[in-house]
């Protein structure tokens, strides 16, 4: 719905009886992230999703471009875990700690989640 038929870009985009309008986004921030070896999503495409939250204030649009970076290895990987993840990561806390919430501190050895990790 959004990337073949680019129903939001369109703004034909419904959910439940509700257009999707982003516009009417004002309080959350938006963060887009691509790779600037991407063979699948040009660079800058995502730069449309910042246009269609237009009545979001400028300090609340955020892009990281990951130059060495290809589609998949955006989302995982070790370009993933050293680079994009941390980013994303502060962008959140930061986030939220704007909006007055309280975190614990990150560990400096925090690594990620192990793949047979079971919460419980």
């Amino acid at each position: 719905m959004v990337f073949q038929r680019q129903l939001l870009a369109n703004q034909e985009m419904v959910l439940g009886l509700r257009k999707v309008d982003p516009s009417h986004i004002q309080r959350t921030a938006i963060f887009t992230v691509e790779g600037g070896r991407d063979d699948i999503a040009a660079s800058g495409q995502t730069y449309a999703a910042h246009a269609l939250c237009s009545n979001l204030a400028p300090e609340l649009h955020f892009h990281h471009l990951e130059l060495k970076s290809e589609h998949y290895g955006i989302f995982e990987g070790r370009r993933w875990r050293k680079s994009i993840c941390p980013i994303l990561t502060n962008f959140m806390r930061q986030s939220g700690v704007d909006k007055g919430l309280k975190y614990s501190p990150v560990l400096a050895d925090s690594g990620h989640m192990p793949h047979n990790f079971v919460p419980v």
